[in-house]
């Protein structure tokens, strides 16, 4: 995976421990009240927390808390969060201050919406977007919030003058962009404000440039910060000779799905056939239902997560509620009880009675948890039906899911039936024709071509077996 860019180092994030930073910070342009009603928008589930990520003095927080129940604000600037407790609402008895990285702090989720005020970057991107997703809510966004002056006569001027005097002269890439291209972020959306007319002096103006990383007095040196503030001063009141600059700010926020980033997704199964698992997104709810199957079904978890890498594979158009149900298809057995169906020994692994009724009890069991993480009904009763036919199948969405729990099968679950087989009393034929028709099932050609090899592969470990 590509590193992060250099101007995005610890070192630049560093600057804003510091006092003098955090003294200019304040002259930094508002965002303008739009923002905040944008980001309530993006709040659709239980419960309205919020996870404020880089907060320094809260210039999200505290503007937002009355919108929400609770926003949980990070920064590992002291001398920030001192600031922001100072200013408006910073007392606010739901706003909680926390003290430290995002990537470390002990936080209290979920989070139906996570935002990050022009801080985004700064983070450990390989640790905290697999974070972020873990803990917001399964319809939750995070939302990275940037604010601009709009163009104005004098800034091709004074972009020349920042280049000569600026402690890191790079210019900085697009944020958005660069966590995409490293699969960290899948947007779902993008709004710019209107803008908002802001009057400055030119010395707050000045100042306020000095709150930037690379721009910090201490960074750049006293003489160096000194001369750079009288040339500035002297650019600018040749274009407001009153002293009063008349800015225009806009503030643009983009949400989506954070993800774990992008890696080597090609697998090598045990049976020699190479196969790519697309790089496509994972929402809140995938990401939380592979920790449920994860936690509970132990070493048969990897069947199911195989499933659902597998159905990204043969259908890159699945929807999530089929990409669920095939994560989730076998999760009754995890959870044994009286209702637990029995199998007939003497049927075989294929026994229809029970194949049914295990179907039937992992759509019940999936749809509680689904709706104890307050899913839509329609989402829940779609997924159900899935699970319900997942042996089966019978209509387009359902074949794509029994196909690739056959492949799935196919990849893992060999040696562990050949391995079972006395202990439940199946003969070396019912085995074998569980095998057959794992692969048989198969209605995609497409699916099925990938499945022979696998196929191929489970015979010769039967012949093996039976050879003994």
């Amino acid at each position: 995976m590509q590193p992060k860019p250099e101007s995005f180092g610890t070192n630049y994030a560093e600057e804003f421990q510091k006092q003098q930073v955090v003294d200019a910070y304040r002259y930094r342009p508002p965002y303008p009240p739009e923002v905040f009603a944008i980001l309530a928008q993006l709040i659709t589930d239980e419960p309205r927390a919020v996870l404020d990520v880089g907060a320094g003095s809260g210039d999200i927080a505290r503007q937002f808390i009355d919108s929400v129940e609770r926003i949980d604000a990070v920064d590992p600037s002291l001398n920030m969060l001192a600031r922001g407790k100072e200013l408006p609402n910073g007392k606010h008895p739901h706003l909680n201050w926390i003290y430290g990285t995002v990537e470390e702090v002990s936080l209290t989720p979920p989070y139906a919406l996570i935002t990050a005020g022009s801080s985004i970057h700064w983070t450990d991107w390989p640790v905290a977007f697999p974070r972020f997703r873990s803990l917001l809510t399964p319809h939750g966004y995070l939302a990275v919030v940037y604010r601009h002056v709009q163009p104005m006569p004098w800034d091709s001027d004074l972009r020349k003058l920042h280049a000569q005097f600026s402690a890191h002269r790079a210019r900085r890439p697009n944020t958005i962009k660069e966590l995409e291209r490293r699969g960290f972020f899948r947007p779902q959306g993008t709004k710019e404000t209107t803008s908002m007319p802001f009057m400055q002096s030119i010395d707050d103006f000045i100042d306020g440039l000095h709150s930037r990383s690379s721009f910090s007095r201490e960074r750049m040196g006293y003489q160096q910060a000194t001369d750079f503030d009288q040339q500035a001063r002297e650019l600018l009141l040749h274009y407001s000779p009153d002293g009063i600059l008349p800015l225009h700010v806009v503030a643009t926020v983009t949400w989506g799905i954070p993800e774990n980033g992008t890696t080597n997704l090609n697998t090598q199964p045990s049976t020699g056939l190479s196969v790519p698992i697309p790089d496509v997104s994972v929402t809140p709810l995938i990401a939380l239902s592979r920790t449920w199957v994860s936690e509970n079904y132990g070493r048969r978890a990897q069947h199911l997560l195989k499933a659902e890498e597998w159905l990204r594979r043969i259908n890159p158009s699945a929807t999530e509620a089929m990409l669920l149900a095939a994560l989730t298809h076998d999760m009754e057995r995890a959870f044994p009880g009286p209702d637990s169906p029995k199998q007939d020994p003497s049927l075989g692994p294929d026994d229809p009675i029970y194949n049914q009724a295990h179907s039937k009890r992992s759509a019940r069991i999936v749809s509680a948890f689904l709706q104890e993480q307050q899913v839509p009904e329609a989402l829940v009763t779609e997924i159900a039906s899935l699970i319900e036919v997942h042996e089966i199948g019978g209509w387009p969405e359902a074949d794509w899911g029994q196909a690739a729990d056959s492949l799935s099968f196919l990849e893992v679950n060999i040696e562990f039936f050949l391995d079972r087989a006395p202990e439940m009393g199946w003969t070396l034929e019912q085995i074998r024709a569980k095998f057959d028709w794992m692969y048989e099932r198969i209605k995609q050609p497409e699916a099925r071509a990938l499945a022979t090899p696998l196929y191929e592969v489970a015979l010769q470990k039967w012949k093996d077996q039976a050879s003994l």
